[in-house]
């Protein structure tokens, strides 16, 4: 079980950071920033230079992109709502909890597929110079969050 939890607590920091990144760039666009989301806003802006056409053309992608968001944020709470009440119900590594489990690892995937799809998807719209910066920022995203 406690291999189990590691490797759920992996996999959930790497969909939360690509989650969370498009939730800033998406806060760029919007202009709905918290603090943090404002730092986020300025360094994207800043490393990829955004023309106003490109923010424009953007703004399609990250209204899909949102609601594949919001439904797969839904469905890790749905499957976290499943293994709360079978770990309760079971006290142990039962097949309930493992498929509650699993439900939660294909919804963190669903994410994480939506997520590298949408900044692929990014690529129509920016520059080479651009795109490229924006994978070494999400590449780096990535390290940093497996560094622990």
């Amino acid at each position: 079980m406690k291999s189990l939890i590691s490797k759920f607590a992996g996999l959930l920091v790497a969909v939360v950071l690509l989650a969370g990144m498009s939730h800033l760039l998406m806060g760029h666009f919007w202009g709905s920033h918290s603090h943090g989301e404002g730092r986020m806003h300025d360094a994207i802006h800043h490393h990829l230079g955004l023309t106003t056409e490109q923010e424009a053309l953007l703004v399609p992608m990250e209204v899909r992109h949102a609601e594949a968001v919001r439904l797969g944020k839904e469905a890790m709470r749905r499957a976290s709502d499943e293994l709360a009440k079978a770990i309760l119900a079971d006290r142990e590594d039962s097949p309930r909890v493992r498929a509650a489990v699993e439900k939660i690892h294909l919804a963190m995937g669903d994410l994480q597929k939506a997520t590298l799809g949408h900044i692929f998807e990014m690529k129509t719209v920016l520059t080479p110079e651009q795109y490229q910066k924006l994978l070494e920022l999400t590449v780096q995203g990535l390290h940093e969050a497996n560094a622990d």
